[in-house]
């Protein structure tokens, strides 16, 4: 009866002893179970959001932006000639752009992908006017200073095609196209004189005008892509080009028998960015 009761203890014992492996067993196979699914949602997701801040490579070097191509000088004749003197130059520009941004990877390599981008741009000018007054025997000048904001909507819709370079990141090719809308509130229009006697009466005139408020615009890019923990971290370059004449300069000088007009072509400004967007 006693040998009996051990080999009964025993019994519960090794049971008791396997209920707990496969308890263990069970709850392995679960973590691994999820940690798989886990990885496998990692690797085939398809949709991303992101924010993107970027600004244009050229913004603070005036001699390559295509704002200062477009202003204006007289002739020096005109200083000889004792006749009025205008000169608008580009004294510095600002471009800061900011996105929310959407991605989905409908291949392996390939995505589509658009974004809301903010942009804003300010251009400072200097608008310098001079005349001969015949009474004081000199010629007398002025200067005023410009500021054109010019912020935009941008809304593009691109196509990314990505190649593997290393673990974990990715060589990207970008190709679109979207449509801009312009969101400028205020342009400068100014009307200035030079206080001399005999030229008191001049008015040296200008303006800028935005010619359309609804543009479209092609995008191409390359960016490399970093990959961690289901995020990205794209760094880019994208240069943006706008087809249609967006802006022009219009000028003009009238009084004491004199009366000019300059009317600049319609021209816009094209891109180079460089940037930043993450990604999750």
């Amino acid at each position: 009866m006693l040998s009996g009761f051990f080999v009964l203890r025993k019994s519960s014992t090794f049971a008791k002893q396997k209920n707990t492996k496969m308890k263990k067993i069970k709850l392995t196979l679960c973590c691994v179970c999820f940690i798989s699914t886990l990885t496998f949602a990692q690797t085939e997701r398809k949709h991303h959001f992101g924010l993107g801040l970027s600004t244009d490579l050229f913004s603070g070097e005036v001699d390559f932006d295509n704002f200062k191509m477009h202003t204006f000088e007289y002739d020096d004749i005109c200083i000889f000639e004792n006749l009025p003197m205008v000169k608008l130059y580009l004294h510095r520009a600002i471009f800061i752009g900011m996105s929310f941004e959407y991605e989905y990877n409908f291949a392996k390599r390939w995505s589509v992908a658009t974004r809301l981008k903010y942009n804003f741009r300010d251009q400072f000018y200097h608008y310098e006017f001079s005349d001969y007054s015949a009474v004081e025997d000199k010629r007398v000048s002025s200067m005023a200073g410009l500021v054109v904001t010019l912020n935009d909507l941008e809304v593009p819709l691109l196509l990314n095609y990505k190649i593997p370079m290393a673990q974990n990141t990715l060589f990207v090719v970008q190709l679109g196209a979207g449509l801009s809308f312009n969101v400028s509130k205020t342009v400068p229009n100014f009307d200035g004189k030079v206080y001399a006697v005999s030229v008191i009466d001049r008015t040296y005139h200008i303006d800028f005008e935005v010619l359309k408020t609804t543009t479209y615009f092609l995008n191409f890019g390359i960016a490399f892509e970093s990959v961690f923990n289901n995020h990205k971290l794209q760094t880019r370059l994208s240069y943006t080009m706008y087809p249609e004449g967006l802006y022009k300069w219009n000028h003009y000088i009238t009084g004491n028998d004199i009366s000019t007009e300059l009317y600049m072509n319609p021209f816009s400004q094209n891109n180079i960015e460089v940037g930043l967007a993450f990604f999750w």
